[in-house]
């Protein structure tokens, strides 16, 4: 999320509990790391498909 003065945050939800990480560092870690991912996901029909495969399987 960015603020109204254009400040970068990171809002984590986790099972362990929430944070809201504002360290310029850390932000730009995780904004890496978010990039990384996107970068290896199917997209959704994709996704979909391998899911209805496996369902049809089980």
């Amino acid at each position: 999320m960015c603020t109204a003065e254009g400040r970068n945050l990171v809002f984590v939800e986790g099972q362990g509990g929430d944070r809201l990480i504002s360290r310029p560092g850390q932000v730009g870690d995780m904004f890496d790391l978010f990039g990384i991912l996107r970068a290896q996901a199917l997209n959704p029909w994709k996704s979909a498909e391998i899911i209805e495969t496996k369902a049809r399987q089980l």
